[in-house]
């Protein structure tokens, strides 16, 4: 079932992935996203809660819940899955 927020995303949890903005272009920038992404998901505790810089980078891809760790986990992962995606896709389309 394609995720409403991204129709080329299966997503067979249902989960709501929220948009990334897309303020920059360029491969730079997506090296740039994966890189943030894969670090905010080694080192966010989600049954901690995120510190104020990890809410900060969450907030700017749009994650403003941060009550429930299973979400918030899921979330974040979909996030660099779409990244990785979008990335390998815009490479072999280039």
């Amino acid at each position: 079932m394609p995720n409403q927020l991204n129709p080329h995303h299966e997503n067979p949890a249902g989960i709501q992935i929220p948009r990334i903005p897309k303020k920059v272009r360029g491969e730079r920038s997506r090296e740039k996203k994966i890189a943030e992404l894969t670090q905010l998901a080694q080192t966010l505790d989600p049954y901690k809660g995120p510190t104020k810089q990890e809410s900060k980078i969450l907030k700017k891809y749009g994650i403003t819940e941060f009550a429930d760790p299973f979400l918030l986990t899921n979330q974040v992962l979909l996030l660099l899955e779409n990244a990785i995606e979008n990335t390998s896709y815009e490479l072999k389309n280039s």
